[in-house]
């Protein structure tokens, strides 16, 4: 019988021993066939991911510095790596967080419905003089829009941004 990878794994993270994760990880990878994606290959994603999304930053970063190191040229791209490189740059990618970070700013942005016409005409009915309705239109954009990267209102209204008056002002430059 194989051994059960994924458990042996969350134990050997559970008492924070990243070089034994990091030795199941290659091992599931060795043995990958080159041919396609197997059932091997994709437990040793799953458990990066598990050993991210789990347990301590700095215990993800060991695992991750203990994989084996890919010897490639400065400037090599990805696609032109042997197989088993190109796995352990994934691994690498996941277990700094960098796949996770994409996913999270992807699906915020693709899943923000926000109405720009909202916003548009709040600001057309404020009284410019009031820096608390100011102020509360710059966190209502902010809130609305937060971690998705769409900024075009504050683009958009610049010259009204500027006549912000000291909080407001801090407040817009922060959102």
């Amino acid at each position: 019988p194989e051994p059960d990878e994924v458990s042996i794994a969350r134990c050997l993270a559970f008492v924070e021993d990243a070089g034994g994760v990091a030795d199941c990880l290659v091992r599931l990878l060795d043995s990958c066939s080159d041919v396609a994606k197997t059932r091997s290959e994709l437990l040793a994603y799953q458990i990066a991911c598990d050993v991210y999304d789990n347990d301590a930053p700095h215990f993800a970063q060991k695992v991750a510095a203990l994989l084996p190191k890919v010897s490639a040229a400065p400037g090599t791209s990805v696609e032109s790596l042997p197989e088993t490189d190109k796995r352990v740059v994934k691994l690498c990618a996941i277990l700094s967080g960098i796949v996770f970070s994409a996913y999270a700013l992807e699906f915020l942005y693709t899943e923000n419905h926000s109405d720009m016409y909202i916003m548009k005409s709040m600001k057309s009915t404020l009284d410019n003089r009031s820096s608390l309705n100011h102020s509360a239109l710059i966190f209502a954009n902010s809130v609305a829009h937060a971690g998705t990267t769409v900024d075009t209102f504050l683009r958009d209204n610049l010259d009204w941004l500027a006549r912000a008056s000291s909080w407001s002002k801090f407040s817009a430059t922060a959102c």
